[in-house]
């Protein structure tokens, strides 16, 4: 009984840090990776997506499933992904919320979120060499390209989520990048939000395919990216933030970001600078927050 008990515990403990996993995977500016690092999983999290591979397959094959869920620490991955959709789910509904009445504040929110992410990426490139310049431009140059060729209110379709899911794919397994914040800049991200809390069953199927199918095959050669170069990765992800910015400016009414409920930003100034630099702060307070941890 003691024993079942203490197995239930551990369970609804992992479930937990799942929910706090996914709430943190869908609020941009935030890494889902680095509250599994502050809650002591990421480490078995990432060895046991790493175990997902063709002897995890040849198990499932031959029917041995137990065997399987030994292979790949079942009774940690489990519950941490059951966890993770009703993060996402709870936050999402926030969100929506968030951005349908107090537009500019969500909004302005971002663009401090942005900003003081790209400034704690910078501070980690310790060699500035044209490539990381390039890399910066480049990642500028492209955001900012695909969002002028993206039509005003353009309609989600399916092969736009299995896009969405793969790019937040690759990055919810690297602390301190926010998938969300990757699909802030690609200017998909309300639409996604609006996808959660609307239940569309087969988007979020298209979003799914894409997120497992990147963490199963891209992740590896992103982790791999920024190992080996890690000045080069961290500027092109500075210039996609900074790139993004003009299509989430919280002051400008003819922006092509809006949410469905036809809320447009207002240009109350004096309401906006603050929360920038509440979402500046943030995300700074986070990377202490985690250096003490790492440190401990």
């Amino acid at each position: 009984m003691r024993k079942s008990m203490t197995l239930l515990v551990n369970y609804l403990t992992l479930l937990i840090k799942g929910v706090l996993i996914g709430c943190a995977d869908i609020i941009p500016g935030i890494s889902g990776s680095s509250v599994a690092l502050m809650t002591g999983v990421y480490t078995d999290l990432i060895q046991s997506i790493k175990s997902i591979n063709k002897e995890f397959i040849l198990l499932i094959l031959k029917l041995r499933f137990n065997t399987a869920l030994e292979h790949i620490n079942g009774k940690l991955l489990i519950p941490i992904l059951a966890g993770i959709p009703i993060g996402i789910f709870l936050m999402s509904n926030a969100v929506s919320v968030l951005m349908s009445n107090y537009s500019t504040v969500v909004y302005a929110t971002l663009l401090g979120l942005l900003t003081g992410t790209s400034f704690l990426l910078a501070k980690q490139i310790q060699n500035i060499k044209i490539s990381t310049i390039v890399a910066s431009i480049l990642g500028a140059t492209g955001v900012m390209t695909i969002q002028n060729l993206m039509p005003s209110g353009f309609e989600a379709s399916y092969a736009t989520f299995i896009i969405a899911g793969v790019i937040a794919g690759c990055f919810m397994i690297l602390p301190g990048i926010s998938g969300s914040l990757i699909l802030v800049t690609m200017g998909i991200y309300t639409d996604v939000i609006s996808a959660i809390t609307d239940l569309n069953i087969s988007l979020l199927c298209c979003l799914g395919i894409g997120v497992i199918s990147s963490i199963a095959v891209m992740s590896r050669a992103i982790i791999s990216m920024f190992q080996n170069t890690p000045n080069a990765f961290l500027a092109l992800m500075i210039g996609l933030m900074l790139g993004s910015i003009p299509a989430i400016w919280p002051w400008d009414t003819y922006s092509r970001i809006y949410w469905e409920s036809g809320a447009y930003f207002t240009n109350d100034i004096f309401v906006g600078i603050p929360f920038v630099i509440i979402g500046f702060i943030f995300p700074v307070l986070l990377a202490v927050k985690n250096n003490r941890t790492n440190n401990s």
